[in-house]
């Protein structure tokens, strides 16, 4: 029940992190670190040791990699429903994806383009959703572009594909970019 203090460092080992400092504080120690080099791996950690007389204590401490990290990629098809349409075209559409999020951590949905070869890209931008957890997270939004139904219609094709990008930012808010390339979707069109 004696606390014992040390004005020593103590000694730090990781397997993959690389140490840059060690600080003694009069309360505490802090220890920064780089994890540039590290696999995702929850037994990662920091171990830190310290000597008293002769006897050595030591900790680890564990680290996330992925804690800030955001990677999304889309399974389902896209679905693709019609606002208001006349015999030639649609004016307006909803556009509802399902994203797979591959960490934990959030991220936020910037921009979305759909491409359909031969035609102008449908761009929805300032969507700012933001979504947290690993698995799957519903994104749906509105766009005001019109589109030609005989040439995007899914009805009558064996498949149906397109392409495009998603536009997110992760945890530290660098913007990612994830491109959908010959995509499924469906219309109700």
């Amino acid at each position: 029940g004696r606390a014992i203090s040390t004005a020593k460092k103590p000694t730090t080992k990781s397997e993959c992190a690389r140490i840059t400092s060690v600080i003694n504080n009069s309360d505490n120690v802090v220890i920064k670190y780089n994890y540039e080099n590290c696999y995702e791996d929850p037994e990662n950690n920091i171990l830190v040791k310290y000597m008293f007389g002769g006897v050595t204590v030591q900790k680890p401490f564990y680290f996330d990699v992925a804690a800030n990290k955001a990677s999304i990629f889309l399974s389902d098809p896209i679905h693709l429903n019609a606002i208001a349409k006349d015999d030639a075209n649609v004016t307006g559409i909803i556009v509802d994806m399902t994203i797979r999020s591959k960490y934990d951590s959030p991220f936020v949905v910037e921009k979305v383009v759909l491409e359909w070869k031969g035609f102008p890209p449908v761009v929805i931008e300032n969507i700012g959703q933001s979504f947290k957890g690993k698995g799957n997270h519903t994104l749906k939004v509105n766009s005001d572009q019109s589109l030609k139904i005989a040439e995007t219609s899914s009805s009558g094709k064996t498949l149906s594909l397109l392409s495009g990008y998603i536009h997110y930012r992760d945890a530290s808010g660098e913007l990612k970019t994830y491109r959908i390339y010959n995509h499924s979707y469906t219309t109700d069109w």
